[in-house]
């Protein structure tokens, strides 16, 4: 929990946060979801829709290899794809797009798009992009190609860089 009391310091810049599935016990995360759930500007959780109903986070992350929406059981909160081709957009709900640049977490998994694949995605959808992004010159090309805005993880983590957005 001091993890996340840590983090949540440290994002207070952010216009949104983005709850990952975490390694740890589910009792523990759920935890920690609901307590950044009191303190989140908008919060969107990936992969468990259980959980996004239960904090009533303001949205569901899921992959297009998902159950289709339509065929979800229960209560839903609004739906975001998370989407690295455009091809994989349908119009029908904004996405969290990329990577645009290359960045760790997807190293040898998914290729960058750059900006023109950015700009295509834009095109298609609302889209945020999300990947590599670390200083403000590569935010204003993200807005510059369509995008509604960008997401950051390590830039969350280095309040310096944060605050360079």
């Amino acid at each position: 929990m001091a993890a996340a009391e840590v983090w949540a310091e440290s994002a207070q810049r952010a216009q949104a946060w983005s709850f990952r599935l975490p390694r740890c016990e589910e009792r523990l995360a759920l935890q920690i979801l609901g307590f950044l759930r009191d303190r989140a500007p908008w919060l969107a959780v990936h992969g468990r829709q259980d959980w996004a109903v239960l904090v009533q986070a303001d949205a569901f992350v899921h992959g297009f290899r998902s159950l289709r929406r339509e065929t979800w059981p229960g209560p839903q909160v609004p739906a975001w794809l998370s989407a690295h081709d455009s091809q994989e957009l349908d119009g029908t709900c904004p996405a969290l797009f990329g990577p645009v640049w290359e960045t760790p977490e997807k190293q040898g998994l998914l290729p960058a798009c750059g900006i023109s694949g950015l700009e295509e995605a834009a095109g298609r959808a609302p889209v945020v992009a999300i990947g590599g992004i670390y200083r403000a010159e590569q935010v204003q090309a993200c807005r510059e190609a369509g995008a509604l805005g960008v997401a950051v993880l390590r830039a969350a983590r280095r309040p310096e860089i944060l605050q360079s957005l």
